[in-house]
């Protein structure tokens, strides 16, 4: 009786067949092996199918559950092949080389065939041959059309089921046939014929036949090294070498080593072949055989956190070790992926020393689901990770320092309030406490201590008895925490045992004391009102804590302008704020009540500027002894009239001559006539500027357009030319300056142009003089 062994289990494809190999151990008293398997057809077992064991045509039949059972002789080597018209089976055959073990679930799918299905053709030929040599193939069934697929780089063509053909060059082809019958219909591809073309050269001999040795027990997944030894008779070299494990071939290579892995169990037989520089091929190496098991998963991996709370933007590592049945974390071949519960995943990363690591931050509060997730390099994952839960929260800041607000100076048997105030930046509930007590004598205080415990509300009341300076302190916390508390600084507060009535008096403003800008007893509108008052006590701790101001038009009802902490306030007054009785209240709070004034009424003017336009006769050219008419107009505020004027004549910005000053009259008149007498106004940048004060105090000035005052061309009259030349004869050792002449005409009308320049080294000091003149004929 056989003796059964844990499986193996692995599917091999050999020339478009499919070799599932399931492999038992035997005892060494077992002479035969066993191959089953099963057949369905749609997922139900498929009862009475017939199989042919190929190449001793032997027939066997499926039972009622599907099952087949075949027995042979050990080293058995051939096909069992599912055969039954209208049924297709996947695969399509199985074939097996130098059979030792037991195989199971060597299983077949199958699907019924239309009733007018064409079977895939059949190929019946040589599986090897020379260049060049003609080789025959044969299909079957015959008696149909067939298209041939050379894979030589030659079209396909139509051919009977029978044909001949030759390959120029040597290496590995596959052969495949389609069948068509009279009305057009189509098989499927025919499974491919595969053989090999050698190139006969005469006098060459070929490699020896390589010896392959490599790896021998694996697990799925995992790349193995398989390494072929051979050698040239005639010591050419370099060799090449084609790998072949069932029917995976690897490209030609110069290296003898190849890589390789085995993506399901089982036992596999690696081949490899050599082939010199002209192309001779060795006989294939003899059989070497690698047993693949099937790779385990990694277990679920350990996950462990740096800490399980952190504040938002700060990051914490997290690390993961799994153990794999196959020993891989020993090797680091074993990835990880961390999910960290914010809809982001860490890329795949490789352990180290079996233990990988991946940092991560949070930017929003809340709780989050880490996991982890292994994967071998077998493509194998793990069972996901237990969650392990991280909070992310801000940090927790105790409260503010508390302020207490509340009088400064009482008086005995009078209840005041006290509240205290602080703040929490996370939002926490906070817990208030008070203590009240005196200042020490010796170290004893003069009162006993009183104390409000703890409580949720900030707002304290109490009365004193006695009067005296009293201490006052305030703690905070947060509540239901063990955080400590935070303390005040001290309040004082004075106790008296009798009423003070504060007093205020207000300094400015006052029809009788120029505080502020005038005009005639008035105050400016559109301009800014200092008000200022001062308490009429000389009591230090009664001090004014805060100050509403308000005003009335006329003695009518009041109107609040603002507030103060301090004794003055800015009054912005608005532009049409022009009233004769206007009276301001100020009422202030002291430590120990409040007090109010009201001032005398005071009057406020307009005090916008005036508007002023100014224009000439000709705005561009004037001419020496020429009358000028210079016209304005000047538009005080409405009520307000213009007092007096200023007209100047200006050249290059500066003052040449007050042509007038204007009364009140002459100002309102709007036009005055000046003539330019003076040979000193000549220019070619004058302008006129008029300045104006109106009867609101108020002034502006203008400035006219430039113009230029000229001589008068007298073409009847021609002028000598200068008596002397006047020029200066530059000088590269010296700098030159020529001041600006001085022209004027004396009573016989001679015009002198009198000319300074110096010739020193900083041209400050003339040491030359001359005069130069022309005059009339």
């Amino acid at each position: 009786m056989k003796t059964l062994f844990k499986p193996y289990s692995r599917q091999l494809i050999f020339s478009g067949a499919f070799i599932l190999a399931l492999l038992f151990h035997c005892d060494s008293h077992c002479s035969q092996i066993e191959i089953s398997g099963q057949i369905t057809i749609e997922k139900q077992a498929f009862a009475e199918c017939p199989l042919i064991v190929q190449p001793q045509k032997h027939e066997i039949t499926t039972d009622s559950d599907g099952i087949y059972h075949v027995y042979l002789q050990k080293g058995w080597s051939g096909k069992i092949v599912p055969l039954l018209k209208g049924f297709r089976f996947f695969p399509g055959f199985y074939q097996y080389i130098n059979m030792q073990l037991d195989l199971v679930d060597q299983n077949y799918e199958t699907t019924r065939l239309p009733d007018d299905y064409i079977y895939p053709p059949q190929i019946l030929g040589p599986t090897t041959g020379e260049t060049w040599e003609k080789l025959n193939f044969q299909i079957v069934p015959s008696g149909l059309k067939y298209f041939y697929i050379w894979s030589d780089q030659q079209d396909g063509e139509w051919g009977s089921d029978r044909e001949t053909h030759f390959w120029r060059y040597p290496g590995y082809y596959c052969v495949r046939v389609l069948a068509k019958d009279d009305t057009g219909r189509q098989s499927d591809w025919s499974n491919c014929h595969l053989l090999q073309i050698h190139e006969d050269i005469p006098g060459n001999l070929p490699p020896t036949k390589p010896t392959v040795f490599g790896a021998e027990q694996g697990i799925t997944g995992i790349e193995y090294s398989f390494y072929a030894n051979s050698s040239d008779p005639e010591e050419c070299t370099p060799l090449t070498y084609q790998f072949k494990t069932d029917d995976c071939f690897s490209d030609w290579q110069l290296s003898n080593t190849w890589r390789h892995s085995f993506d399901k169990p089982g036992a596999f037989i690696v081949q490899a072949q050599a082939k010199d520089h002209l192309g001779a091929l060795s006989n294939r190496s003899d059989f070497h055989t690698i047993h693949i098991e099937l790779a385990h998963a990694p277990e679920m991996p350990k996950l462990i956190l740096s800490q399980y709370y952190v504040i938002p933007g700060l990051s914490i590592t997290a690390r993961a070790r799994s153990i794999d049945q196959d020993e891989d974390h020993y090797a680091d071949r074993i990835q990880y992926q961390f999910d960290f519960g914010d809809n982001s995943q860490s890329e795949w990363i490789r352990s180290k020393d079996q233990w990988a690591y991946a940092d991560h931050s949070w930017y929003t509060v809340g709780t989050y689901c880490v996991k982890v997730v292994a994967r071998d390099d077998s493509g194998l994952i793990s069972p996901v990770s237990e969650c392990r839960e991280i909070e992310v929260k801000l940090p927790n800041h105790p409260p503010s320092i508390p302020t207490i607000t509340g009088p400064e100076v009482g008086y005995t048997h009078t209840e005041y309030t006290f509240v205290v105030n602080a703040s929490d930046q996370d939002g926490d509930a906070l817990e208030y406490l008070l203590e009240i007590t005196t200042p020490t004598n010796n170290g004893v205080p003069d009162f006993e201590e009183i104390v409000y415990d703890w409580q949720e509300s900030n707002i304290f009341h109490h009365a004193f008895d006695i009067a005296g300076t009293y201490m006052i302190k305030a703690a905070v916390q947060e509540k239901g925490t063990s955080h400590p508390d935070v303390l005040s600084l001290w309040h004082h507060i004075l106790i008296h045992s009798e009423l003070i009535v504060p007093e205020i008096r207000i300094q400015c403003p006052t029809p009788n004391y120029a505080c502020n800008n005038r005009c005639n007893g008035r105050y400016a509108s559109g301009e800014s009102l200092k008000i200022v008052w001062k308490k009429s006590d000389d009591i230090d701790e009664n001090r004014m804590q805060h100050v509403n101001l308000f005003y009335a038009i006329d003695d009518t009802a009041w109107i609040k302008m603002g507030e103060s902490d301090t004794t003055s306030f800015d009054w912005d007054i608005p532009d049409d704020f022009l009233h004769d009785h206007v009276t301001i209240k100020i009422v202030a709070d002291f430590a120990v009540g409040s007090a109010e004034v009201i001032s005398e009424p005071v009057a406020f003017y307009d005090a916008r500027i005036p508007d002023i336009t100014l224009s000439s006769d000709s705005p561009s050219v004037y001419y020496m002894n020429d009358p000028i008419d210079i016209h304005w107009q000047i538009t005080c505020a409405p009520g307000y009239d213009v007092k007096s004027a200023r007209l100047e004549f200006h050249t290059a910005g500066s003052t040449r001559k007050t042509i007038a000053h204007l009364n009140q009259t002459q100002a309102s008149e709007g036009s005055y006539t000046w003539i330019p007498d003076n040979c000193r106004y000549r220019t070619n940048s004058g302008q006129f500027n008029l300045y104006a004060i109106c009867s609101n105090c108020q002034e502006y000035e203008v400035w006219s357009d430039t113009f230029s005052i000229q001589f008068q061309e007298d073409h009847s009259n021609p002028w000598q030319k200068t008596e002397t030349a006047f020029e200066i004869t530059p000088d590269p050792n010296y700098f030159q300056y020529l001041r600006e002449p001085d022209v004027f005409v004396d009573y016989q009308n001679n015009i002198h142009f009198l000319v300074v320049y110096c010739k020193t080294s900083k041209g400050n000091d003339p040491n030359e003089t001359q005069l130069y003149y022309r005059k009339k004929n």
